[in-house]
This record gives structure tokens, sequence and C-alpha cells, in this order.
């Protein structure tokens, strides 16, 4: 009896870790804008949000033009180390960005480029984004 009441126990103080929702993660880094010159380059913070093993909702922010901005999307892969792609975009806009990447002990460096209303891809620059 008194092992069957400690296993209950044991059981149910673990019940609160297994239904918290996984904490985001937070990358802080910068970004490049290749076309445009280095008045165009910036800091990035990227919050990435758990959906299912190996998928996240993520949002980028950052400073363009003097005005804040987040584009939100979906990614796919390791936070940890891997592979990561996504896709993003801004809420009134048409347009997307997509992403393409290595992470390395939790540093994600990546290509982004602009994807246009009809599919046509465009190189755009560069994303390095370390652990906060």
């Amino acid at each position: 009896m008194k092992i069957s009441l400690i296993a209950l126990l044991v059981c149910l103080t673990g019940l609160p870790l297994l239904a918290a929702d996984p904490a985001p993660v937070t990358l802080k880094g910068h970004f490049v804008w290749k076309n445009n010159g280095p008045d165009k380059n910036g800091d990035l913070r990227a919050e990435f949000t758990p959906v299912k093993e190996g998928e996240w909702t993520v949002s980028f922010h950052f400073i363009w033009k003097e005005e804040p901005m987040i584009y939100t999307g979906l990614a796919k892969g390791s936070l940890k180390n891997g592979s990561l792609t996504g896709e993003v975009k801004s809420g009134d806009k048409e347009h997307s960005y997509t992403f393409k990447g290595t992470v390395t002990n939790g540093k994600l460096t990546a290509i982004h480029n602009y994807l246009d209303e009809d599919g046509t891809v465009s190189d755009t620059g560069t994303i390095v984004l370390n652990p906060s």
C-alpha cells in the first residue's frame, strides 16, 4: 500500500510539468539586407513557440525605415543543431519572406529571400541569431 501511495504521489506531482506549455525560445542578432546598403541592416529578435516536435510559430521583430515591424509565420527544423527553414509575412502584405539556414549550438545562420505573390523568389540577404 505504501508503494502504491508513493507511486501515485510521484505521478501527480509530475502532471503539472507534462501539462505546461513549452517555453518560447528567443534568439537575438542581426539581419543584412544585401541590396540596400548598410542603412538597411539592423537588429533582429526572433521568438519561436513550439507547435509540435520540429515545428515552431515564429515572429521576427525589427526596425525598418524607422518603423517597428513584426513578421510572423512558421519554421520547421531544429533550434539546437541542424537545419531550420521557414516562411514569414507581415499581416498586411501579400508577399512573404523565406529563410533557410543551419543551427549550431543554438546559433542560427541563414539566408532570407523575398517571395513575391506570383511565386518569384529573390535573394535578399542573411540572418545571424544567437541564443539570448
